[in-house]
């Protein structure tokens, strides 16, 4: 595959029905169309694309659910369920159909149909932690149909289709970076590794993922008998401390969380805009002096290309 054809590829996460419940129905053909396809809902009563599109009723989902349609070529669409993730593609040539439906009883109107065939079937243990995670990343899982742009799932998703044979060459990369290591963690394990560092270094961490107080994502107890230096951040015995982990922040948010009082440390990596700024480096340095934790870190990204491990390595 060309560098630039690669460039042009797109994925799109697709959720069907409440929970998926209807994943099977539409991914086995047992539905409007008799073949597998993809649908959306929303709205109901359009007829046909410009209407629906005009309606506003599916926002911008609705657009991506075309737009992978129309660029059937470099589309591929994400679905989990029943413990697999499995990457789906639109037919070529394919045209979004309007049916009446039929899985559904209590959605009065027309559905919205893209044919599909299967490209691949993984169980989410075999997958990259961040893919198998989608589900748990709000903004995908909160709609119906929506393009997933984040770097470290796009990379992600490549490397699975590269290693099964569906592209011919994997997609051109970059040069390794720390961010882009971070970016190919999900929140989840992001967190994860701060937690581990705080552990490492002889704090407390009652749990690796906050939720229990808003703005709160973790908190570290010093249990040692003496002072505990992290990356240049100082935690005097018996002190707890509060820590914000964010992988990609911009200028405003970093101003709010940096002035709150409830808010001891601020992780993050990725600055959305503007200059990279001196405490962005907290978690290299934290890193260099925490072998235990990199360890982890490296066995996180054992599915990324050798330069990534090689970079983690280096830390030291």
């Amino acid at each position: 595959m060309a560098k630039d054809e690669a460039s042009c590829l797109a994925f799109y996460y697709a959720k069907i029905g409440k929970g998926n419940q209807y994943a099977s129905k539409y991914l086995k053909g047992e539905n409007e169309l008799k073949a597998p396809c993809i649908p959306i809902y929303f709205s109901g009563g359009e007829p046909d694309r410009d209407t629906f599109l005009a309606s506003k009723s599916s926002k911008e989902q609705g657009e991506d659910f075309f737009n992978c349609a129309d660029k059937w070529s470099n589309s591929y669409v994400v679905v989990i369920y029943g413990g697999n993730v499995s990457i789906w593609k639109p037919v070529p040539n394919c045209v979004v159909e309007f049916k009446n439906s039929e899985v559904d009883n209590d959605f009065e109107g027309m559905v919205k149909l893209m044919k599909v065939k299967k490209v691949m079937t993984k169980s989410v243990k075999d997958v990259p932690p961040i893919v198998a995670g989608i589900n748990a990343n709000r903004y995908y899982s909160s709609g119906t149909f929506r393009e997933i742009d984040d770097p470290g799932n796009v990379l992600a998703l490549t490397i699975m289709l590269v290693d099964h044979g569906a592209l011919k060459a994997q997609h051109d990369i970059g040069e390794p970076t720390l961010a882009r290591v971070i970016e190919c963690l999900s929140s989840v394990q992001f967190e994860t590794l701060i937690a581990k560092i705080f552990e490492e270094h002889g704090c407390f961490v009652p749990a690796y993922k906050g939720g229990t107080v808003k703005g709160i994502d973790l908190t570290a107890r010093n249990d040692t008998a003496g002072l505990i230096s992290i990356g240049g951040f100082k935690i005097e015995h018996g002190k707890t401390v509060s820590v914000q982990v964010k992988l990609r922040i911009n200028p405003y948010e970093r101003q709010r969380i940096v002035s709150s009082e409830q808010i001891d440390l601020l992780v993050w990596e990725i600055y959305a805009e503007g200059p990279s700024l001196p405490e962005s480096k907290w978690l290299e340095a934290a890193l260099s002096k925490s072998p235990q934790s990199r360890d982890w870190l490296l066995k996180s990204i054992d599915w990324l290309p050798k330069g990534y491990q090689e970079l983690v390595r280096s830390l030291c």
